[in-house]
């Protein structure tokens, strides 16, 4: 303590002032004028060192507070620097849904592990805050998940004052000391005044807390959207493939695309490689039920087919070889597409939902009467009119969505659905008198291959997006190699054991040809994998509206081959209704894709 600051308690009067006391020797003075001023030094010292004690103990704590303030600045200086650069990446999550359709695929790719990079960063900090010191948890999580879209320098300049303010008041303090004594009846209000001003410190730094969690609620909101969005566009995608009668959907991962090439121009490429692979499927089945000349243009053409009759006996024979060759084969390709679908397989054979059970096995049973009664058809009728007369089955899903969905068709529609239904009407036509074949019979198998195939759409749309694509696919196989099997037996028993069936029921396949049926089934079951993945590739690349257009072109591609591969030339009439359904099938797409366009 100063001098000046003691002698404002020494006492005026020089006579009650013993210097023999203050020399250690005994006091001339007397006894009673002594003790007084005694226990006032005492006192007077107590005074002292105790406004010492507080003086320490506030610019202890003061120093403590301004540390911790710095600590909290540097803190947040870095907590803005990160927001601001994730601000950006924000504004373009805020964008994304009207612009991400018109980015390439490899430029999609790229937007999404970006995005999924944040998101998993931002969830890694959640995680770690969640195990911070209780003390700075709620300042630390609401800072580090607040949207950095509405962020601004509030908070930086906040801390800034706030340390400006504990400075200056340490500052006043320090040079309040040497006055310390002189007043120390003002020393108790200064302690509640620093008090306060702390508290109003705290109250700023809770505000700005409540304000960015408000703001991450915010960002949280257009996260949401945007992958909702997403979401949407994605099962858009898989969900909507090109109809045709057996292709069942996955999910492939895009093929690598080629320098100089859009994902579009491959996703027509393979649709348009998908419809000729169908139709070469076709042509095939056609060759196995009747003997043709293979390239009769080319020195005279290769004399090969007619190895069993197309009788349902034999119908079922073939499908049951072909699909044991889909199912040998699919469990290894979908192990390579998705590894889980074993696991999704073992759940939906489960008890709990008896419902989602029945409609994939009505589905797979659509599958397979569309099966039998197209091959069926394929022995009576030319292979292009079969295709033809098959392409029934969009009236009937129209038709089956209104009375079902009650999805009204519009009238573009409706006119659309009367160019097929007369194109179908004029496709049946005999091209020579000596061709072997009911017109009338076969019409009735492919018209019904079509409607049964409507029934399998209709209840793929019901249940098929509860289910992934591969674990769906793997089913419908599954129960329609069940069906074949449990066929085959039958018309072994019934009709070749009890003679309980008609004629042609009962499988009739001679010995000789046993080895060319087993390679012909062989081919049809690795043609009906390579159409598989080359289906789904293009719905993946171009999208389901364009693969679905250029699928639609089917009865003119399994045209133009019947007729260079196998000399199967048609009337006018037929190629007049072909084209007819063709252009009908084509133009629903097409307005399916307009609407969805105009109403996404």
């Amino acid at each position: 303590m100063s001098r000046s600051a003691e002698a404002d308690f020494e006492p005026q009067d020089e006579s009650l002032h013993p210097q023999a006391g203050l020399a250690g020797e005994p006091s001339e003075e007397p006894l009673t004028d002594a003790e007084p001023n005694h226990a006032a030094d005492l006192a007077l010292a107590d005074l002292t060192r105790g406004l010492q004690h507080l003086q320490q103990d506030i610019v202890v704590q003061l120093a403590q507070d301004v540390t911790r303030l710095q600590t909290e600045k540097h803190r947040l200086t870095i907590e803005l620097d990160r927001l601001r650069q994730e601000r950006s990446l924000a504004t373009t999550a805020a964008t994304a849904p009207n612009e991400i359709g018109s980015l390439s695929l490899d430029d999609q790719q790229a937007w999404i592990v970006q995005l999924a990079k944040v998101l998993a960063a931002h969830l890694e900090e959640k995680i770690a805050q969640r195990l911070e010191p209780s003390d700075r948890q709620s300042a630390s999580d609401s800072l580090r998940s607040a949207d950095p879209l509405a962020i601004d320098n509030t908070s930086q300049a906040s801390a800034e004052s706030d340390l400006e303010s504990s400075e200056s008041s340490e500052s006043s303090l320090s040079q309040a000391n040497p006055d310390l004594t002189q007043h120390s009846h003002r020393q108790p209000t200064n302690q509640p005044t620093n008090q306060q001003s702390v508290h109003q410190q705290q109250r700023a730094l809770s505000q700005q807390i409540h304000r960015i969690e408000e703001l991450q609620q915010q960002s949280e909101t257009i996260l949401d959207a945007l992958v909702s969005r997403m979401g949407d566009r994605r099962r858009d995608a898989i969900f909507s493939a090109p109809p045709t009668h057996d292709d069942p959907l996955t999910d492939p991962p895009p093929p690598v695309a080629k320098p100089g090439l859009s994902p579009v121009q491959i996703g027509l490429g393979l649709a348009m490689a998908y419809t000729v692979v169908v139709s070469v499927f076709h042509l095939s089945l056609k060759s196995l039920f009747s003997a043709r000349s293979i390239l009769p243009w080319l020195a005279g053409g290769l004399e090969w087919g007619g190895i069993v009759s197309p009788s349902v006996g034999n119908v079922v024979l073939v499908l049951l070889l072909r699909m044991i060759v889909v199912m040998a084969l699919m469990p290894m390709l979908a192990s390579r597409l998705f590894p889980q679908w074993l696991d999704q397989m073992r759940d939906l054979l489960q008890p709990r939902d008896r419902r989602l059970q029945y409609q994939v096995f009505g589905s797979g049973v659509g599958l397979f009467c569309s099966q039998v009664l197209i091959y069926l058809a394929l022995g009576q009728l030319p292979t292009a009119i079969a295709i033809a007369m098959f392409f029934v089955f969009p009236i009937a899903t129209v038709l089956g969505a209104w009375l079902l969905f009650q999805a009204k068709p519009t009238r573009s529609r409706l006119g659309l659905l009367l160019v097929i239904l007369i194109g179908v009407a004029l496709s049946p036509a005999r091209s020579n008198p000596v061709e072997v074949g009911n017109l009338a019979i076969g019409g009735l198998y492919a018209i019904s291959s079509g409607l049964a195939f409507s029934g399998y759409v209709l209840l793929t749309q019901r249940c098929g997006k509860r289910l992934h694509p591969i674990t769906f696919s793997m089913a419908n196989f599954a129960v329609v190699l069940g069906l074949a099997i449990v066929g085959y037996l039958l018309s072994v028993v019934l009709g070749g054991m009890f003679g309980l069936l008609p004629a042609g029921w009962t499988p009739s396949v001679p010995a000789t040809e046993l080895g060319g049926l087993f390679v012909a089934c062989l081919w049809l079951g690795l043609l009906t994998l390579v159409s598989y993945l080359l289906n789904n590739f293009a719905v993946r690349c171009a999208g389901a509206s364009l693969a679905s257009i250029v699928g639609a072109t089917a009865p003119v591609v399994t045209g133009l081959l019947a007729a260079i591969a196998i000399g199967e030339w048609l009337p006018v009439r037929s190629v007049l209704g072909i084209f007819l359904v063709t252009i009908g099938v084509a133009c629903l797409s097409l307005e399916r894709l307009y609407r969805k366009d105009r109403h996404p």
